[in-house]
């Protein structure tokens, strides 16, 4: 692996959506910015940066159907 131990950090955030009750969890990952140079990147470059949505468009469709199907359950 190209990193050291300690170059790398990551985790899980998990919880429970309010207006759903569904559960949803993210992952994330750090990388010391050192770390990132040594492999001929740089923080600030462009691809360093997430420029897309996380999820696709169909999935963000569907839970925001959902959503809309829970409100008009509970009018």
């Amino acid at each position: 692996m190209p990193f050291a131990d300690g170059e790398v950090r990551g985790g899980t955030m998990c919880g429970r959506d309010d207006m759903t009750g569904r559960w949803w969890c993210e992952t994330y990952w750090e990388v010391r910015a050192d770390a990132l140079r040594r492999l001929g990147l740089y923080p600030g470059q462009p691809s360093s940066e997430l420029r897309s949505p996380v999820h696709p468009s169909w999935w963000l469709k569907k839970i925001m159907a959902e959503r809309l199907a829970l409100e008009a359950e509970q009018c």
